[in-house]
């Protein structure tokens, strides 16, 4: 397969190197030099008294971004330095370099690059990829660590910091078509160093892996409103690359592609649907099917076993003052049939949005999620069996006017959620209601540029064994001076609580940010947040939030 990607990589410079004096004569239009660029440093604090410590003690970084232009030839750089000296004490450096011109663009360093939600999903790799989009061709590839490795260290919890295997891999992507008609065709290849980690504890679960994955993705514009789309992947990950080879049971060349052990796995992805699209109205279909241990090492996170079909629709009316939008979706697991419960998912909601041109709107939105598991390869007791509805309302109506000096606006916002727990012998322990209400009024003077925020709210919790109260009042101010070189805002919260009607203290918080910019190459920026909670039933304590901040523009 290596050889296969090296040819691929003759191929597109070959190809683009007749293409590339066709643009050669537009290069010396381009201004011969250009440069622009930044460097910033922050530094974070945090101090808390009366619990335990709730996030990093102090906190710094250093950042540097760089963009160089040579014939409109883009040479952009970046750089971050920083260091945490809470559960770490080393500092992290990434730098990455992503120079392009025209339809060509190299990336070196730390970089991130999107093939497709199958392959290569936007993971993070320290290496170098380069895209090419000349016209209705495409092709990309890349070639770099995925992973770093870390050591078992025994100081810290292995739950939290598990020992890892470094791992590299290197992907492409090759495709032609238009944004509606195209068919795209990418391939992943990773694995772990087995040799990369010098420590490990000695009851470890951490194996090597290995994984190869391929994906098409297709679309196919029919008409100017009508459109279908699809893609697909099939993944072949190996848990375990030491364990029992397995070649004997697969074809020779595939064996000389892949190490397949008795660990190792395939499955495979797939969704697909159409799209309506017309002036006043929207149609979206689709189907996604997702089986059980599907996995890419080229995205973080892959939620499996799940198949999933939805239709969304959308109208706009009234010159898209007036806009309605909704999904309705079914979803399951346990595609094989083989777990002890199925789990199906109805998921419903609505959006209705509408502004006049007297400066009155309101947005209303609505969220269901019902949840109903049921038996499957083994008999579920009532008392273990999960079925619930969640429910989500929401209003907000606004109005806002204004003068020659001012502009004024009031707004009202309720939420209501409930869980709804249908099984009768855990409901009591888990139903919730919660209400939030919050009322305000915002004032903004042109001349000035000061402008004033008041604000009222009303919370109740209504959990299984006591339900809280929480209301109060917030205000604060903001203005920009000297032409926008000092800005500053000022807020602050007061809150009573109370548990079953009986009062249990306050909660106040306010906080303060500030800028200044004496030049404009140069801007400062200091914020601070304090909260101060007192508590009858509860622990009091004292939080402190604090940063500075310093932006210098090169050019």
């Amino acid at each position: 397969m290596k050889y296969f990607l090296f040819l691929i990589f003759l191929f597109s410079g070959l190809f683009t190197s007749s293409l590339w004096g066709q643009d050669i004569e537009q290069v010396i239009k381009e201004k011969p030099w250009d440069w622009s660029g930044s460097i910033g440093a922050n530094t974070n604090f945090y101090h808390v008294q009366g619990i335990p410590n709730r996030s990093n003690p102090f906190f710094w970084n250093l950042s540097a971004n760089f963009t160089g232009k040579i014939y409109g030839f883009a040479l952009p750089f970046s750089l971050t330095v920083g260091k945490h000296e809470y559960s770490f004490n080393r500092p992290f450096l990434q730098a990455g370099f992503s120079p392009s011109w025209r339809w060509i663009k190299l990336h070196l360093g730390t970089r991130s690059m999107y093939f497709s939600p199958y392959t290569l999903a936007g993971h993070t790799f320290d290496g170098a990829g380069v895209e090419l989009t000349p016209g209705k061709f495409r092709f990309a590839a890349m070639y770099g660590r995925l992973r770093r490795a870390r050591d078992y260290d025994p100081e810290l919890d292995f739950r939290f910091h598990p020992a890892l295997y470094a791992r590299y891999g290197y992907a492409f992507k090759i495709g032609v078509g238009s944004k509606d008609t195209y068919v795209d065709l990418s391939f992943l290849k990773a694995a772990d160093d087995p040799n990369s980690i010098e420590v490990l504890p000695q009851d470890t679960s951490i194996t090597p892996s290995e994984n190869a994955v391929i994906g098409l993705s297709a679309g196919l514009g029919i008409t100017e409103n009508i459109r279908f789309f699809g893609e697909g992947a099939i993944s072949i990950f190996t848990r375990n690359t030491n364990s029992i080879d397995a070649s004997e049971f697969v074809d020779s060349e595939v064996a000389n592609f892949f190490s397949p052990t008795l660990s190792t796995r395939v499955n495979y992805a797939l969704k697909g649907g159409m799209d309506f699209s017309f002036s006043a109205f929207r149609l979206k279909l689709a189907y996604e099917r997702i089986m059980p241990e599907f996995e890419t090492m080229g995205a973080y996170f892959f939620a499996n076993d799940r198949e999933r079909i939805t239709i969304a629709p959308t109208f706009r009316l009234a010159k898209s003052r007036l806009n309605i939008n909704g999904n309705l979706g079914l979803e399951r697991n346990n595609l094989l049939g083989n777990r002890s419960e199925t789990t199906r998912r109805l998921i419903g909601n609505a959006n209705l949005s509408y502004f006049s041109q007297g400066g009155f709107g309101i947005v209303f939105a609505y969220t269901n999620y019902n949840i109903d598991q049921q038996q499957a390869a083994l008999e579920l007791s009532d008392s273990v069996r999960v079925a619930m509805v969640t429910t989500n309302i929401s209003l907000t109506p606004t109005y806002s006017w204004s003068d020659s000096s001012r502009l004024q606006s009031v707004s009202l916002s309720a939420n209501y959620q409930q869980l709804n727990d249908k099984n009768p012998f855990t409901r009591e322990f888990t139903n919730m209601n919660t209400t939030f209400i919050t009322g305000g009024y915002n004032i903004n003077f042109f001349e000035s540029g000061l402008g004033i925020n008041a604000g009222l709210n009303y919370n109740i919790i209504q959990l299984a064994l006591f339900t809280t109260t929480r209301y109060g009042v917030s205000g604060g101010i903001n203005q920009s001076l000297a032409e926008d070189k000092f800005s500053y805002s000022i807020n602050a919260t007061f809150n009573l609580s109370a548990i079953e009607g009986t009062p249990d203290g306050s909660l106040t918080s306010g906080n303060i940010n500030l800028s200044y910019s004496p030049h404009v190459k140069h801007r400062f920026n200091l914020f601070s947040n304090i909260l101060f909670n007192q508590s009858e039933q509860f622990d009091n304590f004292t939080e402190f939030y604090g940063g500075l901040g310093y932006v210098l523009r090169l050019k």
